[in-house]
């Protein structure tokens, strides 16, 4: 009789946590994963205290604020044979510390993200062309890639499917101008992947932009980069503040728990 998945999820989150017990025996490091709009935000981690079925870690405060928004985490070590999901169980930023529960093994690409990718910072109609074209919304864009979302009910898999080759048009306006610019690029579709409960198709594209066309959009995606960094500034203080308020102004070493690393 097959274990029931509970007891298969606590028999790896068990399995795992030993092997990050011989990680830090190793003094291998362990690096945390986490996405902010498209941009990868990865920090090492330390590990402060390990519990039966979780661990508390510190790291820095960039990491711990996208670990709030997320609620996941993904941890990457020589050591562990597969990226490692983790749930966040609670986040204390002025600390600089989380509690991680709920390890898996998975196979996201999250830690194959060479590039640099960043969300536009208002709605991109892109048309994806194969024989026909079909408008999509643009999720993310890199110097030589994007991905977009597709409405199912206007995909057509022997048009879209892996490795076919498709041009791609969109509008992005120019960074500190607003003037509108034209893309036009190759592109190849290199995984299509299916959303049944939010019924959308996700293609991943890889583009060959021209010489004009690369350098326009290395200019837009450094400037997105750097509002997109502001942007996690700013929220990293409107949470500072709010733990604030909630432990009523007092240190750390006030509050009680654990202390703040060294």
């Amino acid at each position: 009789m097959d274990k029931p998945v509970e007891d298969k999820n606590m028999e790896q989150t068990q399995e795992i946590l030993d092997r990050i017990n011989q990680i830090v025996q190793a003094k291998e490091t362990i690096h945390f994963l986490n996405c902010y709009r498209g941009i990868s935000i990865s920090y090492e981690g330390v590990l402060r205290e390990m519990g039966q079925n979780s661990a508390i870690f510190s790291t820095r405060k960039y990491q711990l604020l996208c670990m709030r928004l997320e609620a996941v985490t993904y941890l990457q070590s020589n050591l562990l044979p597969e990226i490692v999901k983790a749930r966040v169980s609670s986040v204390d930023i002025g600390r600089e510390i989380v509690s991680l529960t709920k390890f898996e093994y998975t196979t996201s690409s999250i830690g194959n993200r060479m590039q640099i990718r960043v969300e536009p910072d208002e709605p991109v109609r892109t048309v994806v062309i194969n024989k026909l074209g079909v408008a999509c919304e643009m999720i993310e864009i890199s110097l030589h890639g994007l991905s977009v979302y597709m409405n199912p009910a206007n995909f057509d898999w022997r048009l879209f499917q892996r490795n076919s080759r498709v041009m791609v048009e969109f509008t992005l306006r120019e960074p500190n101008q607003g003037r509108s610019h034209l893309v036009r690029v190759p592109g190849v579709i290199k995984y299509v992947s299916v959303n049944t409960q939010n019924r959308t198709i996700r293609l991943g594209l890889f583009t060959s932009p021209d010489n004009p066309t690369e350098a326009f959009l290395s200019h837009y995606i450094a400037s997105r980069q750097a509002d997109l960094l502001k942007e996690i500034r700013s929220l990293l203080e409107i949470e500072e503040q709010k733990d604030r308020k909630q432990t009523g102004g007092l240190t750390p070493r006030q509050t009680g728990g654990l202390p703040p690393p060294t």
